[in-house]
């Protein structure tokens, strides 16, 4: 399912008035599990950005691309709806 995020994320591109997600409101909206989230941080699938302003242990939280959350849901939805 990652491949097929990863082909539709892109032709997406988040625009100047992108909603911006922490990684709670990411996994609500997504149904992925916090880690799976962070996973497609690292790997760089979907696009990030420092919070301008809010900290956690002197670092800045991380915020998602909205737009970029919503796709990887419906990517993962159709992979769950495939398997079984």
């Amino acid at each position: 399912w990652t491949k097929d995020l990863w082909r539709k994320l892109q032709i997406c591109l988040p625009t100047e008035n992108e909603e911006w997600l922490t990684i709670r409101e990411a996994t609500l909206r997504s149904g992925l599990s916090e880690t799976q989230v962070s996973w497609l941080r690292h790997r760089r699938v979907v696009t990030t950005r420092p919070h301008p302003e809010e900290k956690w242990h002197g670092k800045p939280i991380t915020l998602y691309a909205a737009s970029e959350i919503e796709i990887a849901r419906q990517a993962f939805e159709s992979y769950e709806q495939k398997k079984g």
